[in-house]
């Protein structure tokens, strides 16, 4: 919701819910009437690395390759 800018709407939906919970049962809620928890500042699903990993290239130093064109294709 919070892409598409619905987010105020949403909150206050969700206010309304809430207050209308605290009215119909206010014992429920010991010590003061409920409120939304605030929208987070970030959200990740995988969240980016502190520092890039180094990507290492590793390459074969002794091979049996020849390099011929295929007598097939």
């Amino acid at each position: 919701m919070v892409h598409h800018g619905q987010a105020d709407a949403v909150l206050a939906r969700r206010q309304a819910v809430l207050t209308a919970a605290y009215a119909a049962h206010p014992e429920r809620f010991v010590q003061q009437p409920p409120r939304p928890l605030p929208l987070p500042r970030e959200v990740w699903i995988n969240p980016p690395a502190d520092q890039p990993e180094p990507r290492i290239l590793h390459l074969p130093r002794d091979t049996n390759f020849v390099p011929q064109l295929s007598q097939t294709h």
